[in-house]
């Protein structure tokens, strides 16, 4: 419902959701405007020399971003978008952003009803989702399982025979064993996507060391455990990411949603672009003229071309971390890394003897000790306040000898490298709403960095309204994509067939009618003869085939899922909805 927000009452393992009206919302990143100036421009107070003041603030100021190089992140994010979405191979490969074909072409309508399911693997547990959307409103019921380390390890049909107990198990539980349901499969692992319900393994990630799997369709390996059980009748219909998913759960929040994120451990964000920017789309360009793009804009920079904007502090992080070289922007600021950027500025400092009398800690210099949660923590306390700061003083073993002026001194480091993960995540959102040309966008967001920082949502939101002020734009927080986003790109999917299905049976109706009254006609008409029998033929015409009811349960079985997508707001057209299918014209 837009204008409205959706908010979870919990019931055991059932989630209901409500729709709550806006002036009933807690506004709980909104800050009062004193503090949002600070926070916009942190300041550094210390009653100490000014030589060491000045030190600090060089020291700590490499993270602060111009104006100027704002300007160049956001003509540099453009420019290697438009080189990804090329139609040039070698342009394509120049580019660091992948820019995926997703194969999602429409977002939620309002008018999907049923009960769909959810299978989100992205780690060493998976879970299975029951949606239901009924009179647009959603409940869902979940159920976690565990991957043993025998099927980590195992074949990966050992892993996906063990995946389909576990759908089996809650059908089971849920009284639903009986009943043909589509499903969409987050998977949450590196893959070259080949159409909406087919996708092969890149590599195992997260601990996986299966025997086998890269080079195999995912899908095609879940319907094939699926099938060797034969209890249960599951339609794998689509496979994607959590960012697809959280497209999709946000477009079911707000019809304006059209940009999604994750600010979270990873970052990565995704979007609804318009099909004749698509260069190296090689199926039809037809209705709807749309397609959400996967953009793994984490690894923005990863050939070079955001070298300008990377501190010492980065070149740090990365040589830290496990994949040197990659998720170049991702590192800058999401939740895996932002601490270690914080650690590495205090180390700095206090080698230089500027704060923590020269020594530190033994925890202060262990690598990644410095979570990425202090810096929400610290970021909490007001002005002058520090109750939260020394709690994070004790957690490295600094509490004894830190000074008030050494928390100002943190409590700014902290402010900075905020600022500076709102500017670029903010830049980013700039572009795509530039890019999607539209007065009104709403973006939605998932990740744990986004929900538990004090002061992101504000800060993301005052830079995106000074680089584009004259478009209407909010962040949402649209959790879950990974589980109801995936069933609700089940259910879009699930309304684009049947709708298909519906106008073919109209076409071969139609086409009838017309052989049947076309064989009346005499060898040489005359006018009024055809006159006649054209009030005959509109007088006879079958506007609908009919249909046999079906359940809301009950779905289409072999959904070719291709489909293009976009929102319908009106019935599609014949020649649309059978080309959304890529079913051709009958006539009989």
């Amino acid at each position: 419902m837009p204008g409205s927000t959706i908010t979870p009452d919990r019931c055991r393992s059932v989630i209901h959701w409500r729709v709550l009206p806006p002036s009933s919302r807690a506004h709980k990143h909104k800050l009062p405007p004193f503090l949002m100036e600070t926070y916009k421009r942190p300041r550094l107070v210390m009653p100490d020399s000014v030589e060491k003041n000045k030190k600090i603030k060089t020291i700590i100021d490499s993270l602060r971003l111009s104006n100027d190089q704002v300007k160049l992140v956001m003509s540099t994010l453009q420019a290697e978008m438009t080189l990804g979405l090329s139609k040039d191979k070698k342009k394509r490969d120049s580019s660091c952003l992948p820019m995926e074909n997703t194969y999602v072409r429409s977002l939620m309508d309002g008018t999907e009803e049923g009960d769909f399911l959810a299978l989100d693997l992205g780690g060493t547990n998976f879970r299975v989702l029951l949606v239901k959307i009924h009179d647009g409103k959603c409940e869902s019921y979940q159920q976690n399982y565990n991957v043993p380390n025998d099927k980590l390890n195992g074949s990966s049909s050992e892993l996906f025979d063990h995946l389909a107990w576990g759908i089996a198990s809650f059908l089971e539980k849920e009284g639903l064993k009986e009943k043909n349901l589509p499903m969409g499969f987050t998977f949450s692992f590196p893959l070259i996507q080949k159409s909406l319900s087919s996708g092969l393994l890149s590599m195992w990630t997260k601990g996986f060391k299966c025997t086998d799997g890269p080079g195999l369709d995912v899908v095609r390996l879940l319907n094939e455990a699926i099938a060797r059980r034969g209890d249960i009748q599951v339609d794998t219909v689509a496979v994607l990411n959590d960012t697809t998913g959280t497209l999709m759960a946000g477009a079911y929040l707000d019809h304006h949603c059209q940009v999604a994120m994750i600010l979270g451990t990873g970052h990565n964000a995704c979007y609804m672009e318009h099909l004749e920017k698509v260069e190296k789309w090689e199926g039809e360009k037809d209705e709807p003229m749309g397609v959400a793009i996967n953009m793994e804009s984490g690894a923005l920079g990863d050939n070079g071309c955001t070298d300008f904007i990377k501190t010492e502090f980065d070149i740090a992080v990365d040589k830290l971390s496990h994949h040197v070289g990659t998720n170049t922007f991702e590192k800058l600021f999401s939740g895996m890394y932002m601490g270690e950027v914080a650690r590495q500025v205090l180390i700095k400092l206090t080698q230089e003897g500027l704060i923590l009398d020269g020594r530190g800690s033994p925890e202060l210099f262990t690598p990644w000790s410095f979570l990425t949660k202090y810096i929400s923590m610290i970021e909490s306390d007001g002005s002058g306040v520090f109750e939260n700061t020394m709690d994070v003083m004790a957690e490295l073993d600094v509490e004894d000898f830190v000074k008030e002026e050494d928390l100002s001194v943190i409590k700014y480091v902290c402010s900075c490298v905020s600022l500076r993960a709102a500017t670029l995540i903010a830049a980013e959102i700039a572009v795509l709403i530039q890019h999607i040309d539209q007065s009104e966008v709403t973006i939605a967001v998932d990740g744990s960095l986004y929900k538990y920082h004090p002061k992101l949502h504000d800060l993301v939101l005052d830079k995106v309204h000074t680089l584009v002020p004259n478009v209407k734009c909010k962040l949402i927080l649209a959790e879950d994509g990974s589980g109801k986003g995936a069933a609700f790109v089940a259910a879009v999917a699930t309304r684009l067939s049947r709708a298909a299905k519906e106008a073919r049976r109209d076409s071969d109706g139609d086409v009838k009618d017309e052989n049947k009254h076309s064989e009346k006609l005499p060898s040489s008409p005359t006018a009024e003869t055809v006159n006649s029998e054209k009030q005959d033929g509109e007088s006879n015409k079958v506007d609908s085939p009919g249909k046999s009811p079906k359940s809301d349960n009950e779905t289409e079985n072999s959904l070719d899922l291709e489909a293009t997508f976009q929102p319908l707001k009106s019935q599609p057209s014949l020649d649309m909805a059978l080309a959304l299918q890529g079913i051709p014209l009958k006539v009989s």
